[in-house]
């Protein structure tokens, strides 16, 4: 599945975010925020239970090729040169 975010920011979660995984019982209702700021995308775990890849806390900037588990998902970051 391929997945693009409408504007800026991409939220992830169980419910009521931009893309959501409604069975995936280790998410959070709003787990993650992934954004794009000054041409770097950064992901922001929203004080979730279980964190975000290898129980990030807080934020991280993403690089193009990188994989990130949120709940039982795995994403690969896609990243284009507009």
């Amino acid at each position: 599945m391929t997945v693009y975010a409408r504007g800026s920011v991409l939220d992830i979660g169980r419910e009521g975010a931009d893309l959501c995984f409604q069975n995936d019982t280790f998410l959070s209702p709003i787990q993650c925020r992934i954004e794009e700021r000054d041409r770097r995308i950064a992901i922001t775990d929203l004080d979730s239970k279980n964190g975000v890849y290898v129980r990030l806390k807080g934020e991280r900037v993403l690089g193009h090729g990188d994989y990130v588990f949120v709940g039982r998902k795995l994403f690969r970051v896609e990243m284009n040169s507009n």
